[in-house]
């Protein structure tokens, strides 16, 4: 094993009081190789290689690949985010720029930024752009909202640099590359965006993310090759239409929006959430006349209040959704809800192989009332039911019930006590923790042995 080590690199090995110095071959690799070698380090990683050898000294500045991520050093143990000091920013500045300064490469493969800068640094940040473009980018991140995951950024937003009317920029050929953008926590208007997805023809992936801009409210998507399309938190925007025949993926979180599905037959997988969770029913009819290929539903979702039922109090008929294999619900009730309102919507989906309810709300207190009866109402292709943030509380229990006598297929059964953004538990003491999880597992063991579910029931994170 030694010998081998020592053929490969230039390692010093020390045993029994000897030294051996391996011949380094690594070193005499053309830089074509040496430089893919380093594309798959950290950054970091990369620039340190530049004291192994005079031979290293410059390598690392011909990589393609300059990811600027220093989130995980900002996270806590719970996802929330502290705010870095204004000298930490600019630390981090001054290191993209020495790194863009060094830089030797005749194009850029894959340019990231993710830190908690606004429009302070923008003469910095514009230098940044414009220098990644000139080497024909070809996947831009720019994710400024570490602080604000989940929330808003309402003041000081760094601004896009690029305008249509005054930017020489966008009449080069260097665009043609870009295959994927993603501007999180950064103002752009509607007409960039359209002018990305009309002057990138390579452009699959875009992701705009916590954009306050006044001028993205109104958004025609028309592309012939863009695949998976991502709006969240764009809370000014009125109105989208979507007319690209490749797209696979469409996902939205923000306000109540009039989205337009022209030309999408290849859609597959489909996100719906914001902060008025009503708009999750409101958008659904729309889904089964648009989307016949849809496999995979992501929705917020209320339980339904008095004023959605019909006039004989029950629950509205969803669209047949007859292609749906996977349905996400994010669910918010209160204890006096009954989840048992979703049973038309069950009924929407016969072809449903696969159910996750992420309970959003587990820091409600139990409150014990009188289960409802549950209705009959096969689940034909249902095979795995997962609940997460299960706590045991009578809306949960209910519909783990009506899933358990219903789904004549089920094979697995998952509960997990722990709600899939954490909120509540970063709340709780250790004690408050540990008994809110002991009492979900108590609930799912009492489940378990009424139903003799065996090891269909699948506990996880206890």
């Amino acid at each position: 094993m030694q010998e081998r080590i020592m053929e490969r690199c230039p390692t010093i090995l020390a045993k029994k009081g000897e030294i051996y110095v391996g011949e380094d071959k690594i070193s005499k690799l053309p830089d074509e190789v040496l430089v893919s070698i380093l594309s798959r380090l950290t950054m970091k990683e990369a620039a340190r290689t530049s004291v192994v050898a005079h031979r290293w000294l410059k390598v690392w500045t011909f990589c393609p690949s300059l990811n600027f991520d220093d989130s995980q050093t900002f996270l806590s143990l719970y996802g929330e985010s502290r705010s870095p000091s204004e000298e930490q920013k600019q630390g981090y500045v001054n290191r993209v720029n020495s790194v863009l300064e060094a830089y030797q490469g005749s194009t850029i493969d894959d340019f990231q930024v993710h830190f908690d800068l606004d429009a302070k640094y923008k003469c910095d940040i514009d230098r940044w752009v414009n220098f990644v473009f000139q080497k024909g980018v070809k996947r831009l991140v720019i994710d400024f909202g570490l602080y604000y995951v989940g929330g808003m950024r309402e003041n000081n937003v760094y601004p896009f640099p690029l305008s249509c009317n005054n930017s020489a920029l966008w009449r080069t050929q260097t665009l043609h590359l870009l295959s994927v953008l993603k501007l999180k926590y950064v103002d752009v208007s509607g007409a960039v965006v359209e002018y990305f997805i009309s002057a990138c023809p390579f452009l699959e992936k875009l992701t705009i993310e916590g954009s306050t801009s006044q001028d993205l409210v109104h958004l025609n998507v028309q592309s012939h090759c863009l695949k998976k399309v991502k709006l969240y938190h764009c809370w000014q925007m009125k109105s989208i239409c979507l007319s690209t025949t490749t797209l696979l993926s469409f996902k939205f979180y923000g306000s109540t929006i009039d989205i337009c599905y022209a030309n999408v037959p290849n859609l597959v997988e489909v996100f719906l959430g914001g902060s008025f969770p009503e708009l999750a029913i409101a958008y659904f009819p729309r889904l089964s006349n648009c989307l016949s290929r849809l496999e995979r539903l992501t929705i917020y979702v209320p339980v339904l209040p008095e004023e959605d039922m019909d006039e004989d109090g029950e629950p509205p008929e969803f669209p047949v959704l007859t292609k749906l294999k996977i349905l996400k619900l994010r669910v918010s009730a209160d204890n006096f809800d009954s989840l048992l309102v979703f049973d038309s919507l069950m009924k929407a989906v016969p072809s449903l192989d696969r159910l996750v309810v992420q309970f959003s709300n587990w820091w409600a207190a139990p409150f014990r009332r009188r289960a409802q009866k549950v209705p009959k109402s096969p689940l034909r292709c249902l095979k795995v039911a997962e609940l997460v943030g299960f706590w045991g509380r009578i809306p949960e229990l209910e519909f783990a019930t009506y899933l358990i006598k219903n789904a004549v297929m089920l094979e697995k059964i998952i509960i997990d006590p722990i709600p899939y953004h954490r909120v509540g538990l970063q709340f709780d003491t250790d004690d408050e923790r540990l008994k809110k999880i002991q009492a979900s597992k108590k609930c799912a063991m009492r489940l378990r042995s009424k139903f003799s579910l065996g090891n269909k029931l699948v506990l996880r994170n206890f």
